[in-house]
């Protein structure tokens, strides 16, 4: 995905760990046009989307997930874990 981006008009790229493994990738364009042709790419390779649009700034922020179930998650409290 960061590899497809770098062919267009991005102001950034972000990458971050979810707390639940997710790996997200996060693309920051002024370009209108652009966060639709990345949704499109990122769901083909199987990744979810939220875009993000701050009007007062005119900029987009489109948000790539791809769950890693593998990489951590967090402890489900047990039944005999007592907490004050």
């Amino acid at each position: 995905m960061i590899r497809f981006c770098l062919d267009y008009p991005v102001h950034d790229i972000c990458t971050y760990a979810g707390y639940k493994g997710d790996f997200i990738v996060e693309i920051t364009t002024s370009n209108i046009s652009l966060p639709d042709i990345l949704k499109t790419h990122a769901q083909s390779l199987g990744m979810e989307t939220v875009i993000k649009e701050k009007r007062e700034i005119q900029t987009h922020e489109i948000y790539c997930i791809t769950p890693d179930e593998s990489i951590y998650r967090l402890k489900e409290p047990s039944e005999n874990d007592h907490r004050l």
